[in-house]
């Protein structure tokens, strides 16, 4: 045999002894050249070795096929040495291995085979008659029934696969001859159909157990799926039948793939046939569901009942969540179309939540390790029945904020109709049922699963959703509606607060749902002015007394409500709105006393609500320039008393702007045109102030002593310079800005330099603004290539700065 040449090893070029490939210049010499070449070596020797053993395992599975247990041939092991310095021969490259080859083949000619026996039949119609033409099928199929006996004997075991394939599709239209020969003609031809599959089901069952085939055993279980149909068709039956039959016999099959004794193959392919007949059998029901049909129920509950016969059989943790996750579901749909003709359309999400909460408890009484899948099965029902109720839910909930639009214009009547201003509710005490059903759904399902606290926040926020729809399922009035409320808020406040010290998350979770209530009685109560001075008192006192075991968001709610309660009074006694801006001075005031006493984690909800009710009074005194005054130096005064604290003094800042904002306005209301007598006097007090408090205390930063100073001195003047027509203003301001940048550099100082600097730029931006017009575009240009430039330099700077590092590194090893 003559050695074929040997090939770079890159682009498979001839070599011809040179150092390196002539053809893409591989190099081919030195210890990586060789140390590649025994890689290759190994490569070969291992795919020689492969393709070996691959046709040894061919060979011996057909032996064993065919019943041989004599021993087994010696096959000498592929050589496990190479030469270490001539070529090895290569074996051929083999894209597709013989198996592959083999069952092509087979499976081509199987389908040609079968095309003709179709072909012939059509054929022998107009040539050989009808009995003509059933006497050669019928021999056409004994013959391929027997030629597999012959071919297993020899070892042939897919040969006798492919053969036996065509002796099924033969028989098949060998039951189609028969019939056009006269063959039981008095049966109408559905009728001859269930018994032909039927019979022809048991021949190749009886084949396939004489005969070691696989293909005898799979027609047996495809054809034993035709009869019922069959019969369905036959008796033209509807919907609702359908879907019962056809679940019948998923259940048998699942009951058929159960069975360990069976072939593995046969009990997968049983399974997978159960499968698309439960589907069947689903599309069947949901077709009898909308006919109306009462029969509807009965295939969603057999298809129930051999789901959860196969999960308790199941032994994969998976596998059996998957079939029992349909279970209850499939019950739930099959009790709502048993009950559908004697329910309203309002009426029918109750039986959805009783079959989820009935589920559940039955779910509990199974083992830990099977509840799983039962219930979160369960939970997608509840999920369905929210789902359903959701328009009205929302409804509930949003209405009563659309009086904050136009709040005291309530007119008489029931709380539906008064949920707002131009709103009905469209739900119904289902509603409420339903909410109620699934926070007891959610509860049960934590107790079965032992994961009580992953249920707490959605049974949270059903609870306060029972308690919004509460009074609207009940159609109370709506003085009853807010009492209802009201009642409810305080029970689960209570009750949280009863829980508290022994079991800190159901009580949070009550303690929520209360304020949730409250809050919803005190939107609610916006709609009638006597109403909102009741209830408002009542839901802050409410929110004061959980704040004193749960400081914080409680504290800073009680906070704002009370404000909102002060300023519903003035409104009643009948203030205009600046003066309820200066009426809301006591709530900010009430607000800093908690920010100075309560601790860092607590008074958070304070100092919100502080800032919350100070914006508040500013927005309702805006349009009068004397009481936003005073609104702007109360709320600078509560913010200095706030920055008393140690950890707060970052506050007075904002109290000495709000204070020079005070200031500010009263000056503008007076048209002083010329700030500085007026601002000047009280920034170098200031000065002095923070001076003295930076000697008694060196560790107070120079925000805190000299912030406010210059912001009093330089803000008033910056603002007035954009009015004047004259430049001098802006250069005296310019002049005195650079001059704390300089003195805020040299005392190595922050406020000075930050406020100096912003002030310094918007004033030579005001001052550079009119002549932006007037100049050249290339400026612009020239000043976006300089920062370029700029940038790129730092960058080769520090890229510089690194290499050198790394060689110091280097010459330090």
């Amino acid at each position: 045999m003559t050695t074929p040449p040997l090939t770079c090893p890159e682009c498979r070029a001839p070599l011809t002894g040179t150092a390196a490939c002539t053809s893409c210049g591989l190099p081919l010499v030195g210890p990586l050249a060789y140390r590649l070449w025994q890689v290759d070596q190994q490569l070969a020797l291992l795919a020689q070795q492969s393709h070996q053993l691959q046709d040894d395992r061919g060979r011996l599975l057909a032996r064993l096929r065919a019943g041989e247990t004599g021993p087994a041939p010696v096959t000498a092991p592929a050589s496990t040495s190479w030469a270490g310095s001539g070529p090895t021969v290569l074996p051929p490259r083999h894209e597709t291995s013989p198996q592959q080859v083999q069952n092509t083949l087979l499976t081509l000619g199987t389908i040609l085979l079968a095309g003709a026996g179709i072909v012939f039949t059509a054929w022998a119609y107009r040539h050989l008659g009808d009995t003509g033409r059933a006497s050669v099928l019928v021999a056409l199929t004994a013959v391929a029934a027997a030629a597999p006996v012959t071919l297993l004997r020899r070892g042939l075991t897919a040969t006798a696969e492919s053969v036996a394939a065509v002796g099924v599709v033969l028989s098949l239209l060998t039951a189609y001859a028969l019939r056009r020969a006269g063959l039981a003609e008095d049966v109408d031809v559905s009728s001859y159909w269930c018994a032909a599959t039927a019979v022809l089901a048991a021949a190749a069952g009886g084949y396939g157990a004489v005969v070691p085939v696989r293909v005898a055993r799979w027609a047996s279980v495809l054809l034993a799926q035709l009869p019922l149909p069959f019969v369905l068709e036959r008796v033209q039956a509807g919907p609702a039948t359908a879907s019962v039959v056809l679940a019948a016999q998923a259940g048998a099959d699942a009951l058929v793939a159960a069975r360990s004794r069976l072939p593995r193959d046969v009990r997968a392919l049983t399974g997978l046939l159960g499968g698309v007949l439960a589907l069947g059998s689903l599309t069947a029901g949901a077709a009898a569901v909308v006919d109306h049909e009462r029969g509807a129920w009965g295939g969603f509950t057999i298809l129930a009942g051999v789901l959860a016969l196969g999960a308790w059989q199941a032994t994969d943790q998976g596998l059996r969540d998957a079939l029992a996750a349909p279970v209850v579901p499939l019950l739930g749909v099959a009790a709502w179309a048993a009950a559908r003709p004697e329910l309203t359309s309002t009426q029918e999400p109750l039986v959805l939540v009783a079959v989820a909460v009935l589920g559940l408890q039955v779910v509990g009484l199974l083992p830990r390790d099977r509840r799983l899948g039962a219930a979160a099965g369960a939970l997608a029902v509840t999920v369905v029945t929210l789902v359903v109720e959701a328009e009205a839910v929302l409804e509930a909930l949003a209405g009563p904020f659309t009086w904050l639009a136009d709040p005291w214009s309530r007119s008489e009547g029931t709380a539906r109709a008064a949920l707002g201003p131009d709103l009905a509710w469209d739900g119904t005490v289902v509603t409420l049922i339903v909410l109620a059903g699934a926070a007891l759904a959610v509860v049960t399902a934590g107790l079965v699963l032992d994961r009580v606290p992953m249920t707490l926040a959605p049974t949270t926020v059903l609870l306060v959703l029972s308690a919004v729809t509460l009074p609207l399922g009940l159609a109370t009035s709506y003085e009853d509606a807010l009492l209802l409320l009201l009642v409810v808020a305080g029970i689960l406040a209570t009750a949280g607060l009863v829980l508290l010290p022994r079991a800190r998350l159901v009580a949070v979770s009550l303690i929520a749902s209360g304020a949730g209530a409250g809050l919803l009685a005190a939107v609610w109560s916006t709609a009638d002015e006597d109403a909102t001075l009741v209830v408002l008192a009542v839901v802050a006192s409410l929110y004061a007394g959980l704040a004193l075991a749960l400081p914080g968001a409680l504290t800073g709610a009680a906070l704002v409500l009370g404000a909102a309660e002060l300023a519903a009074y003035g409104v009643h006694q009948g203030l205009e709105a600046d003066q309820v801006g200066g009426l809301l001075l006591v709530a900010v005031a009430a607000c800093s006393v908690p920010a100075l006493l309560l601790r860092l984690d607590h008074r958070w909800g304070a100092e919100a609500a502080g800032v919350t009710v100070a914006v508040a009074a500013v927005a309702c005194a805006v349009d009068d320039p004397g009481w936003l005054s005073w609104v702007l130096a109360g709320t600078g005064l509560a913010a200095l008393v706030v920055s008393t604290r140690r950890d707060r003094r970052a506050v007075g800042l904002v109290g000495g702007l709000l204070l020079s904002a005070s200031s500010w306005v009263r000056l503008a209301d007076a048209g002083v045109t010329s700030p500085e007598p007026y601002v000047a006097p009280l920034a170098v007090l200031a000065l002095v102030a923070g001076w003295l408090r930076r000697r008694s205390h060196p560790t107070a930063s120079s925000w805190e002593a000299y912030g406010a100073a210059l912001m009093t001195a330089l803000v008033p003047s910056l603002l007035r310079s954009f009015a004047d027509d004259s430049p001098t203003r802006g250069l005296l301001v310019l002049l005195a800005a650079v001059a704390a940048v300089l003195v805020g550099g040299w005392a190595k100082q922050q406020a000075p330099l930050v406020i100096g600097g912003a002030v310094a730029l918007v004033e030579v931006l005001r001052l550079l603004a009119p002549y932006a017009d007037a100049l050249p575009r290339w400026l612009l240009l020239a000043g976006l290539g300089l920062l370029l430039v700029l940038v790129g330099a730092t960058y080769e700077a520090r890229l510089r700065d690194l290499r050198r590092l790394r060689e110091r590194f280097d010459r330090l090893a």
